[in-house]
């Protein structure tokens, strides 16, 4: 009998916390229109980082490569019934990528050894709802990404070019995302998002590896490339 009553009380009191929670969320039903300031984690990956060479100068290569990071954000959005505006900064965390040179025709180029790049980001963009029935926005974005690089650069034809380099450069970017609420103050955002590379070579032909070294064909190119982010995250908004 005992027993049977533990049983009747603990389902009671399930009962109860299920209809306490379900009350609790329809008081604050999903919505990505709550003003203030946001926090944000997102997770994802950057593709095609664009190197300067020694010296800031802008015929450093892009390279086929992508890594995966992570990265935080914060800042303050503004919704209207129509619209939301935002700004902030985001920075993800530093990458490191294969060590690579460029091969023609049996000689060896310039090489970039341990290369790493991490970039903080300050951005600002609007938002836009496709409809009144669903939490769900989509947005614009701009971003003015600076970019942080370093690599041990070797073979140079000028001698004092060798060795570590580390480098800084502002950078214009433009992105699209989305973003869907899960509960008044917690949405799910993916976001893919384009970094001008500031270069004037591709590094799209790879040709093979060999001692730690990956190695390309390296073209010039006369159109603008890009450094792509693609990142999902979880924004907290306050």
């Amino acid at each position: 009998m005992m027993t049977r009553n533990r049983r009747v009380a603990v389902c009671f009191v399930v009962q109860a916390v299920v209809l306490w929670n379900g009350m609790l969320f329809a008081q604050q039903e999903p919505s990505v229109s709550n003003s203030g300031v946001y926090f944000k984690l997102v997770y994802g990956s950057l593709s095609d980082p664009g190197f300067l060479d020694p010296g800031g100068g802008e015929d450093g290569p892009v390279v086929p490569q992508s890594r995966s990071t992570g990265g935080i954000g914060v800042g303050y959005e503004y919704f209207d019934e129509d619209f939301g505006l935002f700004g902030g900064i985001q920075y993800l965390f530093k990458s490191s990528f294969n060590s690579f040179a460029y091969a023609s025709e049996g000689s060896i180029g310039v090489t970039y050894q341990d290369p790493e790049f991490s970039v903080l980001g300050f951005e600002f963009g609007a938002h836009f709802y496709p409809s009144e029935k669903l939490p769900l926005s989509l947005y614009l974005v701009f971003d003015i990404a600076v970019v942080s690089e370093s690599y041990t650069f070797a073979n140079a034809e000028v001698p004092d070019a060798n060795g570590l380099q580390e480098q800084i450069s502002a950078r214009p970017g433009i992105g699209l995302g989305t973003r869907f609420a899960l509960w008044k103050f917690l949405s799910l955002q993916l976001e893919y998002q384009w970094i001008v590379a500031a270069s004037s070579q591709t590094y799209d032909d790879y040709l093979y590896s060999k001692d730690g070294y990956d190695y390309y064909r390296n073209t010039p190119t006369e159109s603008t490339s890009y450094t792509k982010l693609l990142t999902v995250g979880i924004v907290v908004t306050f």
